[in-house]
């Protein structure tokens, strides 16, 4: 039957062959920088090729970077759903507000036993590089030939296809093509002529690198010192499977399997698989093929430039070292006759979450690409709908952390979905809430954990959110760095989205049934940790500046942080205002309100320029942030702006200028953010905010151009608070054509 089945497919590859004739490549419209180094700068040498690639094709599920020469142009594949979700938290004995308490107040500080750190499910954040995102695997059209080109050009042409062209004296070819917009689907086209060798497409996966008992970051920071236990976790913490390579017919794949979690009990595997329409060709495999896959390149790098790098670079820059010096890897070749030709070459990614046999699925999706043909499969892709697209969009696991794909085995912050530091106003405002959605549910689905959080680690009511998050399956919420879960205004952050999106529709049937019942269950903890002080105010105690000063001695550094009083005031007022729109819970309001009217004021601190925010009371002076924490009441909780009080701006945008060293230290975009927020810009900034900016009370239109500012711009569609529809233009130094509805 296996027999049988190997012909008949083999049959139909022969009969594809038949059809898909020549074409013409398209003509390139926007050409990329093809350099070996392109982006390479000292301060930033960790590596050229997947990281920084030339194209990079992405449908909300496969990410694929199209990357290095033409002699042997490289796919890195990888996709949203393909993880190494390993994680023993569940398993481990966790650390609770009262074990800090204790702790500081004995001022036992640095001793990572004080808090039974090395048996905690936070010791799991550096001691392992999984959880994380695994790559796929590399897709390889090698022409030899080309090596050396005189010429080499990749762009993008009609219909959004990715094209490449190279030529070298009389040998010349072109690829292109795309990922389909709803489907794990890549299609490449190609043609070739004046070879006088064969061409060769290969599909690659290197055996994972991850290190056994350390993490690359214990590697990198610590030379691989730490002090966890790693016997406690065998032999689930030991080794993954080694990477498999198969071919039937025509047909053509690597393979990698995962270990059973609780995720996937009976294991997680993906599968790469292809097929070639056009001249015949042999596939040979290689279980354990040695010195085959593309290295990224990583460039030299003088030791005082090294030691100057932030750490996640070093991080990046040593696992992609490991991925290029891989034991070995699986490897299926396909080698097409060389002089002249054309060829189409399908691939399909598919995940055990997106099928329950993924190499049948996969056979599935090329046997009907064939059956349509390649330009088919292209305008299908282009003919997809919002509706389509936003469909696919929401089944999808979302991307995490944007370091996520990057095509080694360890990713920084394991990739993970940061609660910190997100912020999703801009997309409201723009009108594409919808595209949140996965978000949404990620958190409603999270509801039990982030209860059985507020409740184990800190004695209150509702929810509480950790700092970070993982894609997996998990009993009590997951947990990374072991001080910053502490900023108490991660929780309002991440609820933040419930509310912006009903203040920008005023769909009430979406705050009664999704909004509110989450904004609730947050309130119930803001208030819940909020403690009535001597002083009559309400204070918030103890919290950490996000990412500055840590937990000190008696929590010293530790009261009424900006972040948290700032969200504590923000969350209690939106849910104030919803549940009076809802008619429910008005005990609970007279409480809520009763915090935000007596809430500690932001903590200040006399400079010789002035009194000015700091980021927690009793801080000694303005440190040199990487998140403005003494302004979050600006950039996030939207408690001061351009319509506050004057002596109130004022004092912020003096807090702003007094920060030191700044601009280097922080995102472009936080400054930029709070710039506009406090009507400081120097140059235009026309997102859609500095187009429509409403949240601060009145709309104001084009708070992003600065006063005087010559500025040639037009939007339509946007949204204001109280759900109104925005347009208009800016014509030199004028706002004109101004439509709301």
């Amino acid at each position: 039957m296996q027999r049988f089945l190997s012909l008949a497919l083999m049959l139909i590859g022969l009969i594809a062959t038949h059809r898909t004739g020549s074409a013409d490549p398209p003509t390139i419209i926007g050409k990329r920088g093809t350099r070996a180094d392109r982006g390479n700068v000292e301060s930033r040498a960790y590596m050229t090729g997947p990281t920084s690639p030339i194209v990079r094709l992405y449908n909300d599920d496969t990410e694929i970077s199209f990357w290095n020469q033409p002699r042997a142009m490289t796919f890195s594949m990888a996709k949203n759903d393909v993880w190494d979700r390993r994680y023993f938290g569940d398993t481990k004995k966790i650390i609770t507000l009262e074990d800090v308490r204790r702790v500081r107040f004995e001022g036992k500080i640095g001793r990572r036993s004080d808090l039974g750190l090395p048996d905690s499910p936070q010791a799991l954040y550096s001691a392992y590089d999984f959880p994380c995102p695994k790559p796929v695997g590399q897709v390889i059209v090698r022409i030899d030939e080309l090596r050396g080109h005189d010429k080499y050009v990749v762009g993008t042409g009609h219909k959004g296809l990715m094209v490449a062209k190279a030529k070298k004296g009389n040998a010349k070819a072109a690829l292109w093509g795309l990922l389909h917009r709803t489907k794990n689907l890549l299609v490449l086209r190609g043609e070739y002529a004046g070879l006088s060798q064969p061409v060769r497409v290969q599909f690659y996966r290197h055996k994972d690198t991850t290190p056994l008992d350390t993490s690359i970051s214990d590697i990198v920071h610590r030379g691989g010192k730490t002090n966890y236990d790693y016997s406690r976790d065998r032999p689930q913490n030991g080794p993954m499977a080694a990477p498999e390579t198969g071919t039937d017919g025509r047909f053509f794949w690597v393979r990698q399997r995962f270990h059973a979690e609780k995720t996937f009990p009976k294991g997680f595997e993906y599968v790469m698989m292809g097929v070639i329409d056009g001249p015949s060709y042999k596939v040979k495999t290689d279980a354990k093929a040695v010195g085959t896959g593309e290295d990224a390149v990583v460039h030299p790098i003088t030791p005082e430039a090294y030691k100057s790098m932030v750490g996640w670079l070093k991080e990046t820059r040593r696992s992609a070292e490991r991925v290029n010096d891989a034991e070995y890897g699986a490897l299926a070749t396909a080698t097409l006759d060389g002089g002249s030709g054309s060829f189409v070459l399908y691939v399909a990614v598919v995940t055990t979450r997106d099928a329950a046999d993924p190499m049948a699925a996969a056979r599935k999706i090329l046997l009907d690409a064939q059956k349509s043909g390649p330009d088919a499969v292209f305008d299908d892709s282009a003919k997809v709908t919002d509706k389509q697209a936003e469909a696919w969009h929401n089944s999808r696991v979302m991307h995490y952390n944007a370091t996520s794909c990057k095509y080694a085995d360890a990713t920084t912050w394991h990739g993970d979905y940061h609660f910190n530091e997100s912020y999703f106003l801009p997309t409201v405002v723009s009108g594409a809430a919808a595209s949140l959605e996965p978000r949404l549910l990620m958190f409603e689905g999270m509801l039990p954990a982030l209860r059985r959080n507020a409740r184990e680690v800190y004695g209150c009511q509702g929810v509480c959110f950790p700092l970070v998050h993982y894609p997996i399956k998990h009993d009590r919420g997951v947990y990374g760095n072991g001080t910053w879960a502490f900023g108490i205004e991660n929780t309002a952050l991440m609820l933040q989205p419930f509310w912006h999106i009903f203040q920008y529709t005023k769909d009430k049937e979406i705050l009664r049934k999704r909004a509110y019942p989450m904004m609730r269950e947050g309130a119930l903890f803001h208030a819940d940790y909020a403690k009535k002080g001597d002083d009559g105010c309400y204070h918030v105690v103890p919290t950490v500046s996000q990412e500055h000063w840590g937990f000190t001695p008696k929590f010293r550094l530790n009261r009424d942080s900006v972040g948290a009083l700032s969200f504590t005031k923000y969350h209690l007022k939106a849910c104030i205002q919803a549940s009076e729109i809802l008619g429910v819970d008005a005990e609970h309001r007279a409480r809520w309100r009763e915090i935000v009217e007596h809430l500690a004021p932001y903590p200040t601190l006399k400079t010789d320029k002035g009194l000015v925010f700091c980021d927690v009371r009793d801080a000694p002076r303005l440190r040199k942030y990487n998140i403005t924490a003494n302004l979050i009441m600006v950039l996030w909780a939207e408690d001061i702006s351009l319509d506050s009080p004057p002596e109130l701006l004022e004092m912020a945008r003096r807090s702003y200028r007094a920060i030191p060293d700044k601009e280097p230290s922080m995102r472009k975009g936080y400054l930029h953010r709070i710039r506009l927020y406090l009507g400081m810009l120097e140059k235009p900034y026309l997102g859609p905010q500095g187009r429509v900016l409403s949240w601060p009370g009145r709309i104001h239109l084009y708070a992003g151009v600065p006063k005087g500012a010559t500025v040639t711009d037009q939007f339509s569609g946007l949204l204001a608070v109280v759900a109104f529809e925005v347009s208009a233009a800016h014509v030199g130094k004028e706002v004109r054509r101004v439509r709301i509805k």
